[in-house]
């Protein structure tokens, strides 16, 4: 088994795949920095860096081939922040992804994954969010999101319904494939589809006859408290569900504040989607949405105000204060201003969660956590975690003891990442080990958390790749979560770990279906060598062995057998992969998900890619996590114990 450091698996590579009026092909030349300036994000409201007339002479641009090793042009300021990346990453002469940043960082890119000067693809990144929306028809319209998270799936609902656009609206509500992938049975799919329904029909009336949110309504913060997990095997669900049962939003109108009931919201995969019709509330309203899967006791009016139980004026006072700060920090210059400002920004998240009471500050206390960890990571706001820190404390004197395990759980993460990120090897070794120990302390401290699974499931694998600790270790982390959280995606995921690395001489039970639909079980492949060989196609570790994977193939023909098991969420994405890769010629087993979600993951616990697994001819597991260089030489081996000549199939003796 290959051993690796945690910050190592962490920093495993990943591949991702724009035209504009301006063209696509690269130019000898090149553009001059007004040109390159004057291209522009494809989706609207995009905010990045966009130097003022009297700033261009400051700034550069540059060929990026020798700083980046990549066809291209970059844009920099005169402080030598980058501006803009205009790359050709498959080297065709025509660029095809193009980035835009916000003091330095990258928060938007436009690509063209397919290569035929056409953008499909749209990537909000950084500060800007999560949102990664596909264009398959390549009209500048979103079609479909591959990503969105619960709050800025929030944020497109109030847009859909301040703008009255329904097909906005329509994007966030479940397909057929992803109303499948909920797996909830024959009874609740009926009522979601009914929901589903009604909310089609009846939304463009809803957001037309409306008064409440209008032209200068702004959107200003989800609204709910901390998701719910229903556990498959409830009521007819066939897996863990992750929803937001009650959610809501608040938005703002001149110094007036309303909310929206969002009802139930639903992570299917990377996205979460709406699945009933949403209410916005006048003051006086009841709601009637929402409790899909947890009911309300009681249906009392919810009023549309962001501070019910507090001083109405003191929270327009604050609110006024962060959108101040918010103007301030996108027009600061000098990363002193920037780290005082976003210092005053916490602050003011800090009275905004003292003032409010309920779900409201529990958000707040969250959107602070959120804030100061992401500036702190993006080298922001240099002492933002003694901030958080300092503030958790303040909360309890006051006593307010809430999300105390969330804010310390970003600051584990924060600091880990921006070490992993920026430090040097030694930094990266030190805070590796520092990492571990904080999760081991967090789960101790914090045992009934929300993420206590998630901090366990990272111990678990630091154990199982790291060559200090190993498997044993490793295993004994599994079966406690896979005790703890008996029947959710955790334990099963544990479960399916502790086999896999306990299983070894034993048979192995592993199944999927291919990309037509049609099973695959091990047990059928008795008498011949088995190779699973997990990957997606971003992870570029996971494609550079299919080129040994072809040579194994061709050379033990009938001995062998491998399968590929595709984790990718996108199955054209896959399908296109393939197509432009025919030499991949083994059986491709699919279920969406990723390491984290996906049932082929799942079954065996697989942590990280690529996993390569080898079953002997009678489908014993041999080896759990095998190099691909080192199949050649198991492979023979086993052929020579079970009486088999090693070798080409057409050199061996009849």
């Amino acid at each position: 088994m290959i051993k690796r450091d945690l910050w190592k698996v962490w920093l495993l590579p990943v591949c991702i795949a724009l035209v504009t009026s301006s063209g696509s092909e690269l130019q000898a030349q090149g553009p001059t920095v007004a040109q390159a300036l004057k291209i522009q994000p494809r989706q609207s409201g995009v905010d990045c860096d966009q130097p003022k007339e009297g700033d261009l002479d400051s700034c550069s641009i540059d060929k990026s081939s020798k700083r980046f090793g990549m066809p291209g042009y970059v844009v920099f300021d005169g402080a030598g922040r980058v501006l803009r990346q205009f790359f050709d990453t498959n080297k065709d002469g025509s660029l095809d992804q193009w980035s835009y940043f916000k003091n330095g960082i990258e928060v938007y890119r436009d690509v063209d994954s397919n290569f035929d000067k056409r953008t499909d693809q749209y990537r909000w990144l950084g500060s800007s969010g999560t949102r990664w929306g596909l264009d398959p028809n390549q009209d500048g319209v979103i079609d479909r999101w591959k990503m969105i998270s619960a709050e800025e799936a929030a944020e497109e609902l109030f847009q859909s319904v301040r703008t009255v656009d329904v097909a906005r609206f329509k994007l966030l509500l479940p397909t057929k494939q992803e109303l499948e992938a909920m797996d909830l049975g024959g009874v609740m799919t009926d009522v979601l589809n009914e929901n589903l329904q009604e909310a089609a029909r009846g939304f463009e009336r809803l957001a037309r006859e409306q008064n409440q949110v209008g032209s200068r309504s702004k959107w200003v913060h989800f609204g709910s408290s901390r998701p719910s997990l229903v556990p498959g095997g409830q009521a007819g669900i066939g897996r863990d569900l992750v929803v937001y049962d009650h959610a809501s939003a608040v938005f703002q109108t001149g110094d007036q504040y309303g909310q929206l009931s969002l009802g139930t919201i639903v992570r299917i995969g990377d996205v979460w989607k709406i699945t009933e019709l949403p209410q916005v509330m006048d003051g006086q309203s009841v709601v009637n949405n929402g409790g899909l899967f947890y009911p309300s006791e009681s249906s009392s009016p919810m009023v549309a105000s962001a501070a019910d139980p507090t001083d109405n004026e003191l929270m327009s006072n604050l609110f006024g204060q962060f959108d101040e700060l918010e103007t301030a920090l996108r027009q600061a210059k000098t990363i002193e201003d920037i780290n005082r400002l976003e210092e005053q920004r916490a602050e003011i998240l800090m009275k905004l969660a003292l003032s409010s009471r309920g779900e409201d500050q529990t958000n707040w206390i969250r959107q602070m956590a959120d804030t100061v960890t992401g500036s702190f990571q993006a080298d922001r706001f240099d002492k933002g975690l003694q901030v958080l820190a300092s503030n958790v404390e303040r909360l309890k004197k006051e006593g307010v003891d809430l999300e105390g395990d969330y804010s310390r759980w970003r600051i584990i993460n924060a600091k880990f990442s921006k070490a992993v990120q920026q430090g040097n090897s030694k930094e990266r070794s030190q805070a590796n080990d520092t990492y571990i120990t904080e999760l081991e302390e967090f789960v101790g401290d914090h045992p009934s958390s929300t993420f206590a699974a998630d901090a366990m499931l990272q111990l678990a694998l630091y154990s199982e790749v790291s060559e200090r600790d190993g498997a044993e270790k490793a295993v004994g982390w599994y079966m406690k979560i896979q005790e703890k959280y008996e029947g959710t995606d955790a334990g099963r995921r544990a479960a399916g770990a502790v086999t896999r690395l306990t299983g070894q001489g034993k048979p192995l039970r592993f199944s999927g279906q291919d990309l037509k639909g049609r099973p695959f079980d091990l047990r059928k492949a008795t008498g011949k060598i088995v190779v699973i060989h997990y990957w997606e196609t971003w992870c570029d570790a996971c494609i550079e062995g299919f080129d040994e994977l072809e040579k194994l193939k061709s050379k033990y023909r009938s001995d062998l057998l491998i399968v590929g098991a595709n984790l990718d969420s996108d199955r054209k994405q896959l399908a296109d992969f393939l197509n432009k890769n025919r030499e991949v010629s083994w059986i491709q087993l699919n279920s969406p998900g990723g390491v984290e979600k996906s049932p082929l993951a799942i079954q065996l616990g697989v942590t990280t890619l690529p996993m390569t697994l080898l079953i002997d001819q009678e489908g014993h597991l041999i080896e759990s996590n095998v190099p691909v260089e080192e199949l050649d030489r198991e492979i023979q081996r086993l052929l020579k114990q079970s009486g088999v000549a090693a070798g080409p199939i057409q050199n061996r003796r009849k």
